[in-house]
């Protein structure tokens, strides 16, 4: 898989649903990434989890891949 440095998402886990879940909002660095998902993780009460990922793009598709979680 090729990198491309971004752009980075962050997803959060509540209350007893496994999934993760994010929105439309991309940082261009893991670093501002972590910051947003670590602010929201302070501020809703039913976040279990975040995680932060990137999306890479390897020829035809894009995928994500975890690049920071944080546990409750």
């Amino acid at each position: 898989m090729k990198s491309t440095e971004g752009p980075f998402a962050a997803e959060m886990a509540t209350g007893s649903d496994p999934a993760f879940y994010g929105n439309a909002l991309r940082f261009p660095t893991k670093e501002s990434a972590v910051a947003y998902a670590d602010d929201l993780f302070c501020r809703w009460t039913a976040v279990k989890t975040w995680r932060v990922v990137e999306y890479v793009h390897a020829g035809w598709a894009t995928v994500k891949v975890v690049v920071a979680t944080r546990m409750e």
